[in-house]
């Protein structure tokens, strides 16, 4: 299954400065490349130390990274970014977009900051559904990954009843995060410091888990309770989350 989220190499300079000019159509030459950005710090995600390069740009890919320069001439446009850093696309790995980001296609309140890709948590709060329908009318400027979410899964089928679901019920969760998964989720989110997913009890978070965990993706716990942590495909009891680097 297509997931939503491509997590490429895709470069972009931290910091605001103005535009390039757009390239049209009529501007696409042979020219080696489309754009090139001049004397910027490059730091490139690996661990290695920051070094000064010129990076150049055609179509969608970056086709060179040269420390010896790169001619102007043998680009569209050039932009001189000597004062600014180019790095790989962050990534906002908990945000609450997840059915408003159609709004905003820009995203600059992100993208103005550096972030390439954003994740909605779905820890708590509504999923848009089908969330195959969903993910794929977006016409927005950053990637977006999809959890399929406790809280909505719970809601669906139990509403806000403080109770633990009987043995239909429990499937009907069963069934809506299998096919969340199969719609593109990366994994199931749960947040067992909100209502109604504080009242599910720990083997209704592991069976969902289960399901999740036929996904190649990790599941994503959030909570500030005793309650769980997350291992390659699913949930167990047991772990202050406090503790580790999950949120």
């Amino acid at each position: 299954m297509k997931k939503f989220v491509l997590f490429g190499a895709l470069l972009i300079v931290t910091a605001c400065q103005p535009a390039a000019p757009p390239i049209t159509q009529e501007d696409v030459s042979d020219k080696a490349f489309d754009i090139v950005l001049t004397g910027g710090t490059v730091v490139d995600g690996l661990g290695t130390p920051r070094y000064q390069a010129d990076v150049g740009i055609k179509g969608d890919r970056i086709v060179a990274i040269s420390t010896d320069g790169l001619s102007a001439d043998d680009a569209v446009v050039s932009v001189d970014v000597a004062t600014l850093v180019i790095s790989p696309g962050f990534i906002d790995n908990h945000a609450h977009i997840q059915t408003t980001i159609h709004e905003h296609p820009l995203a600059e309140n992100f993208t103005r900051q550096g972030i390439t890709t954003i994740i909605a948590a779905l820890h708590s709060g509504d999923q848009p559904w089908p969330l195959d329908e969903y993910a794929s009318s977006l016409e927005v400027a950053p990637n977006v990954g999809f959890f399929a979410g406790h809280t909505w899964t719970r809601k669906q089928v139990l509403g806000l009843d403080n109770r633990a679901p009987d043995h239909d019920e429990l499937q009907a969760m069963r069934d809506l995060v299998e096919e969340t998964m199969q719609q593109g989720a990366l994994g199931l989110s749960t947040g067992l410091l909100y209502v109604p997913a504080n009242y599910a009890e720990t083997e209704e978070v592991i069976e969902l888990a289960k399901i999740a965990a036929r996904s190649i993706q990790p599941a994503r716990p959030r909570s500030n309770q005793r309650r769980c942590f997350c291992r390659p495909g699913g949930l167990r009891s047991g772990h202050d989350t406090r503790r580790s680097n999950l949120r």
